[in-house]
């Protein structure tokens, strides 16, 4: 074979790659910049951006149980230390009463599911039973919750925008009228 054989066809191959590559870093560009965007926001409305990050890997990794014992012997060791946690502060492991009833129960996780924006398919009950129904209403409360919380969070995000834009045009005809 002559070399430069099919260089044409090799490099097509190899700039559709290219191209594909710096499509995604474009796009993770795009994409960490939103998310830096979001962390910057939720942070100056004072959520605990850094908590919350870690309760989603606690989450996805299905270690809360193993974390929270961690938790329980890092204050207890913080105790022994002479730094334990102040008087005023909540018991943050306290067992959950197991005092619900199932009904209860089910009401409680299907509320969760639908604040989270998880499907109905979710519900671990038959929809035949009490229980079932319960999750049910309680996932419905939920979603309407969620729908509250989202309908408000889009104003909010409106409003800003408006300011931020209403600041540029501000700025703008300060430029303009020097």
């Amino acid at each position: 074979m002559e070399p430069g054989h099919n260089t044409r066809a090799n490099d097509a191959v190899l700039a559709f790659r290219l191209t594909s590559l710096q499509k995604a870093q474009e796009d993770k560009a795009s994409q960490d910049g939103k998310y830096s965007s979001a962390i910057a926001k939720l942070s100056a409305k004072g959520f605990n951006t850094d908590a919350a990050k870690e309760a989603l890997k606690i989450h996805k990794a299905g270690n809360a149980a193993e974390k929270v014992a961690y938790l329980q012997d890092l204050a207890n060791f913080l105790r022994i230390l002479g730094t334990p946690l102040e008087s005023d502060q909540p018991d943050l492991f306290a067992k959950q009463s197991n005092k619900m009833t199932p009904e209860e129960r089910a009401r409680e996780d299907g509320f969760g599911a639908g604040i989270l924006g998880l499907g109905q398919d979710k519900n671990p009950h038959s929809v035949e039973t009490a229980n079932g129904q319960a999750w049910l209403k309680a996932w419905h409360d939920g979603c309407q919750e969620r729908q509250k919380v989202a309908q408000a969070e889009a104003v909010e995000a409106e409003t800003e925008e408006a300011e931020t834009s209403q600041d540029n045009e501000e700025q703008i005809d300060i430029e303009d009228a020097a």
